[in-house]
């Protein structure tokens, strides 16, 4: 793992969170089609709430309407795999361990409590949007998590198995690095 992991799993400063923050209501906002709302003057506390709700939102409205989901979930899972990619790039995990431990430091940003083991077992025994999500909002907004994992590992598959919004405890997860073709 790097020096930069290492230390961003010990201390890691608002403004670092805000931007990351950022870039992720970016790529979501691209994938609705929406425009970012107005965040000036917000503090990286109320962005995340502010995020929670704007997901929450499209989300939702799409979900009602029914129509052009699996394309929506597409352009989640795509936008995420590129931010996944350029953390990549800076990161450069190397291992399952490696992409756990960005995973977690990226997560830790969004009030997740996310752990992953080198066998790719991953447990999130707390998950700031679970008080705003529906499951079948968090079914479609985890297309980004997904995308992200694969972003990071160039191609890796993260499946869910449970999740906090449909009653369980944790939500479970398992993540297989992508075989070269």
């Amino acid at each position: 793992m790097s020096i930069l992991v290492n230390m961003l799993q010990i201390y890691m400063p608002d403004y670092i969170k805000k931007r990351a923050l950022m870039q992720l209501f970016e790529s979501t906002a691209a994938a609705f089609a929406a425009e970012v709302p107005p965040l000036a003057g917000l503090d990286y506390e109320d962005c995340l709430a502010q995020y929670a709700r704007f997901a929450q939102a499209q989300a939702e409205r799409r979900l009602r309407g029914g129509r052009e989901v699996e394309a929506l979930e597409q352009r989640l899972y795509w936008n995420a795999v590129e931010m996944g990619q350029q953390h990549s790039k800076w990161l450069r995990p190397g291992t399952v361990q490696d992409v756990m431990d960005i995973g977690r430091v990226l997560y830790r940003i969004l009030d997740i409590d996310l752990q992953g083991d080198a066998r790719g077992e991953v447990v999130i025994s707390r998950c700031y949007f679970s008080r705003f999500y529906s499951a079948e909002v968090c079914r479609l907004m985890s297309a980004m998590d997904r995308g992200l994992f694969a972003g990071l590992s160039n191609g890796g598959e993260l499946t869910f198995s449970s999740r906090i919004t449909e009653g369980q405890p944790c939500c479970r997860a398992h993540f297989a690095w992508a075989v070269p073709k």
